[in-house]
């Protein structure tokens, strides 16, 4: 091999210095193959984010309906169930104790008050049955099922 360098090295003409082919292709070479390693790694974890925000947001959600009924005293609330359209992302009003607005302390309160959302808007659409468990978490508008 080291022949080999040896007979392909090219001088150049007086004292400039460079580097050879041989060892630009090798240098190609190297971070050719660590780029062909580090690939699948990579592609691994590429939609695993998304994932992730989806589960961190559907537990958020289910933390501000257990502290709204909890501060509320409340053990039910109107279901958003398989008769029901999850459309809602806005969660003003929501959920409802019976026919009428939930109030803590005398103030009529509403899920959103309970979560940190921009413009109290989410990334998904929910269904939750009557007790508040959230249990289904929709990518699109539809029916709960």
């Amino acid at each position: 091999m080291i022949n080999f360098l040896k007979k392909t090295k090219v001088r150049l003409p007086g004292n400039e210095k460079g580097f050879t082919l041989a060892e630009m292709l090798v240098v190609i070479g190297i971070i050719a193959a660590l780029a062909a390693a580090s690939v699948p790694f990579v592609a691994r974890f590429a939609g695993s984010g998304q994932t992730g925000s989806q589960t961190l947001e559907l537990q958020n959600m289910q933390a501000a309906f257990d502290s709204l009924m909890s501060d509320a005293a409340i053990s039910a609330v109107d279901a958003n169930t398989a008769a029901t359209d999850a459309s809602v992302q806005t969660w003003t009003g929501l959920p409802q104790a019976g026919a009428a607005a939930i109030t803590v302390g005398g103030v009529a309160v509403d899920l959103a008050d309970y979560m940190r959302l921009t413009a109290d808007a989410t990334n998904f659409f929910y269904c939750w049955d009557a007790t508040g468990l959230v249990d289904e978490q929709l990518t699109a508008a539809g029916n709960c099922s």
